[in-house]
């Protein structure tokens, strides 16, 4: 096993996660530069507070050497992130079957809001419909 898998493996039993991802844009490596960062997404097992995320998140930056963490909670995300995380990601820690659940849980669960972001696309598009209205008319 290699050393990263043994180091990840390690906090993801310190900080009792069932799932570690890697999303954006390493994971397509199409937009990637030197300030590019790191988009994990963790799947817990309990709620983790104040000093844990901090040294959830010193921990990653050890790991990867890279102090550009963005670290988001998969049971706290909304449906549209948690489904774009299951579309592109890169499976780094978790057993295959809860990364399987994970994956159709947030596929569901964006299917189930969609006509609340086609309703939110629609009111935005007015508002600035309105608003361009009444900067022009004047």
């Amino acid at each position: 096993m290699k050393k990263e898998q043994k180091q990840l493996n390690k906090i993801a039993k310190k900080y009792d996660l069932e799932l570690i991802l890697l999303f954006g844009s390493q994971v397509d490596k199409k937009f990637l530069h030197r300030e590019s960062d790191f988009d994990i997404a963790y799947l817990p097992k309990r709620e983790l507070e104040g000093k844990e995320l901090i040294d959830l998140n010193c921990s990653l930056m050890d790991l990867f050497d890279n102090d550009k963490i963005d670290m988001v909670d998969l049971r706290k995300a909304d449906p549209l992130l948690k489904y774009e995380i299951a579309e592109r990601n890169k499976l780094l820690f978790g057993d295959e079957m809860d990364y399987l659940a994970f994956k159709s849980y947030a596929f569901k669960d964006y299917v189930f809001h969609r006509p609340l972001f086609e309703l939110e696309d629609c009111l935005i598009k007015k508002r600035h419909q309105l608003l361009t209205k009444s900067i022009y008319d004047k």
